[in-house]
């Protein structure tokens, strides 16, 4: 609250010692002899100041007006020809939709007006529409600088001075005083809840030790090269006096609790009694700064969101597609860092699929449904804001890792696919979690299209009974290894086998259960096979192995145990127990050799010799073979 008698600010001496003596009655002088004119009206528009300056720049004295509506007066200034119904309602009507404005997302309308005085004078007046808030409702703040001529004013008195005295000392906005050495003379409630400082602490003391930015904003923090920050308020004071501008600055100011705050304050001269002194009227804007910031959060998540959703979409290989969701998932909450699981339907588990970003929770690769974050995540089938996460373990009694985390479930129609998270130092929004989940139904349809792709792509390399890759593939494959071989001189080999007599399973049990044969004799060689080895169905029931990195040696050893492993025990069928036995030819690539199909028609005649011999057998082509037998080749 304003004090009511500022001869009591001698009690707060000024350090600074050429303080001028200042008139008792300041809230008099304050009402009445701001520059530029001013005029406030009450809750209902009704005017309750009109200051000399208005008197002199518009030719109308206070008595005159004082009680009047706010509108009328402009209107009654208009040139005849333009004082219409019309035009008297459309300033009606903008003074009251400032009346009703809420003012946390108020901000000042410009207003200017050309008007003619009674003996010819043309008068030119620009300046700005505020409100101070108050217990009661909006009061209006009408703010004219003259930037035409002006003729000597008329005599004017002051009136309502204690309605001026209510409306200050009501005001929820800030208002400071300051002489022209910047010391605070006062200081009111307002300003006490922006900062968290109170009257009894400001009160004498100079502006640069309480809020040195507050008139120099970005350009005085851009860096000047004056060291002393006073000098600076000092010089700024002396413009605003000297040009008898308001300024008008939007800066942020730090609370007691040391939280921040925008304010939007307009400081202006006052001339009273040989002494210049100043008004800083201040208004919180913070919940109108976060407003405007997360409405422009929101438009780049939104631009983000496009972009990101174009990308994704067209990209149908899952390596490729991971790596593209990750950068765009921190991008799009703007994070520290993020996770994506990926759902493995044949174990039935979460796993890993990438992480990025510094600072990290130890994160699991692998998770069961309803544990840790992401199995939560999966059970509950629900997004998650989480704003003190750790992950409970700990090292030298700290927390291994605590702080926000967004989360949400990948799901494509009812088919669970997977959980996306994004981790940050800041605080998320629920507007931050919408966003997330909609990227996470993008990435749900990206995902789906990858996965169908590779099932595609898996079926047209793969042989749909047996699940190896198929005699196209086969070659394709076999060739890529061959071509390395023959560059680099390295080993290779081929092993061909045919199971014997299969055609009597086929026609005793029925080639439902010959299929079965078949599976379970690829499977008993995948499990001995290296994961370099190619392994493919040539046809029927012949297959094929190509062997990087091996000799004949070592492959005609290979061959054995594969033999031995299918001739070791029978194959179970849903009808009987099914004895299988084969016959292998093996071959290497030597020196002379250029092209595949030598190698594989050479196992083709090891394999027809060991028919020839018996069967159940591993045969190692030799060139004798060449001569003793003609291939058949293997269709």
């Amino acid at each position: 609250m304003l004090n009511r008698d500022f001869s009591n600010r001698l009690d707060h001496p000024e350090p600074n010692p050429k303080q001028p003596s200042i008139p008792g009655n300041l809230l008099q002088d304050l009402a009445g002899t701001v520059e530029p004119g001013l005029a406030i009206t009450d809750e209902t528009g009704r005017i309750i100041l009109w200051n000399q300056s208005m008197t002199l720049v518009t030719g109308l004295p206070s008595d005159k007006v004082l009680g009047t509506r706010i509108w009328d007066v402009p209107f009654s200034l208009l040139p005849a020809e333009l004082q219409t119904l019309d035009n008297l309602e459309r300033m009606r009507e903008r003074f009251l939709s400032v009346l009703k404005a809420e003012p946390a997302t108020f901000q000042s309308q410009k207003m200017e007006l050309d008007f003619t005085l009674d003996d010819g004078t043309r008068m030119a007046l620009a300046g700005s529409i505020q409100i101070i808030a108050t217990d009661k409702g909006n009061y209006l703040v009408y703010n004219h600088q003259n930037i035409g001529t002006n003729q000597p004013g008329k005599d004017w008195r002051t009136s309502n001075n204690e309605k001026f005295r209510e409306l200050v000392e009501q005001a929820r906005d800030g208002i400071i005083i300051l002489d022209e050495n910047a010391t605070i003379l006062e200081w009111s409630d307002g300003w006490e809840q922006l900062v968290g400082i109170g009257r009894n602490e400001t009160i004498g003391m100079n502006l640069s030790l309480i809020m040195p930015g507050l008139f120099l904003g970005s350009e005085w923090k851009a860096g000047d090269k004056t060291p002393d920050i006073r000098e600076r308020i000092l010089h700024q004071l002396g413009q605003i006096a000297s040009s008898g501008v308001s300024l008008l600055t939007e800066v942020t100011v730090r609370h007691k609790d040391g939280t921040h705050k925008w304010i939007h304050a307009i400081t202006f001269p006052i001339h009273a009694n040989k002494a210049t002194l100043f008004a800083t009227i201040a208004r919180d804007l913070s919940s109108l700064k976060q407003t405007e910031e997360r409405l422009q959060r929101y438009a780049r998540q939104l631009d983000t969101l496009r972009i990101a959703g174009l990308e994704i979409s067209a990209e149908l290989g899952m390596d490729s597609l991971i790596w593209m969701i990750a950068p765009r998932t921190v991008e799009l909450l703007n994070g520290t860092g993020m996770a994506l699981y990926l759902h493995n339907p044949e174990k039935n588990l979460l796993e890993l699929a990438i992480s990025l970003g510094d600072n990290l929770p130890e994160l699991e690769k692998k998770v069961q449904r309803g544990e840790a974050l992401a199995g939560m995540v999966w059970e509950s089938n629900q997004s998650i804001l989480l704003e003190n996460f750790h992950t409970g373990r700990t090292q030298a009694f700290q927390q291994s890792y605590w702080g926000k985390v967004a989360g949400t479930p990948i799901i494509f129609g009812n088919v669970f696919l997977g959980v996306l998270f994004v981790f940050s130092n800041q605080k998320f929004f629920e507007s931050d979690l919408k966003m997330l989940e909609l990227f996470g139904t993008h990435a749900a349809s990206a995902i789906r299209n990858a996965r169908l792709h590779q099932q595609l792509s898996q079926l047209a390399i793969t042989d749909s009974l047996t699940g190896i890759y198929n005699r196209r593939h086969f070659f394709e494959m076999a060739e890529k290894e061959f071509h390395q071989a023959v560059r680099y001189k390295r080993a290779f080999s081929i092993i061909i086998f045919d199971l014997d007599r299969f055609k009597e399973v086929n026609d005793t049990l029925g080639h439902t259960q010959g299929d079965q044969v078949l599976r379970t004799v690829v499977q008993r060689c995948a499990n001995v096979l290296r994961e370099a080895d190619v392994l493919g169905r040539y046809g029927g029931e012949e297959f094929v192995i190509a062997l990087p990195e091996t000799g004949e040696k070592d492959a005609l050893a290979l061959a054995e145990r594969l033999r031995q492993e299918l001739a070791s025990k029978p194959v179970e069928t849903s009808s009987e127990p099914v004895i299988v036995t084969a016959s292998f030819g093996v071959a290497s690539f030597i020196a002379g050799i250029t092209e595949l199909m030598q190698v594989i028609n050479r196992a083709d005649v090891a394999l027809y010799q060991a028919k020839q011999c018996g069967r159940n057998q591993a045969m190692l082509w030799k060139p004798s073979l060449t001569e003793e037998v003609s291939p058949t080749g293997i269709e």
